[in-house]
């Protein structure tokens, strides 16, 4: 999800969509998840925790699947995520997931 400036609200309820197809055949686990901003300004700043960028001391969050999925070249993996703030502490996230894994749905 992309934006210039979000207000309260769309922080409270952020939302996407996501695919992707498996490179390879094997049990998929978990999903990986990570985010990326930009703060706007004279020299715009990005903050990523994505593994592939440096270190910050934000982390990935893995969300473990029930049962490992047994998935080939090629399989499809599509859903919707929603993350907002925890109740119980504004600073956690309280994250759903709804996902197909080629066939299977979440």
């Amino acid at each position: 999800r992309s934006s210039d400036l979000a207000t309260k609200e769309e922080v409270q309820a952020i939302r996407g969509k996501f695919s992707c197809r498996c490179f390879g055949a094997d049990a998929m686990h978990a999903f990986g998840i990570w985010f990326t901003v930009t703060f706007p300004g004279e020299k715009p700043v990005l903050l990523s925790t994505s593994p592939f960028k440096d270190e910050t001391h934000w982390k990935q969050a893995i969300l473990y699947l029930d049962d490992a999925v047994q998935v080939i070249q090629d399989t499809e993996v599509t859903g919707d995520i929603a993350m907002s703030p925890s109740e119980d502490n504004p600073r956690h996230l309280r994250i759903l997931m709804n996902y197909n894994i080629g066939d299977r749905k979440s």
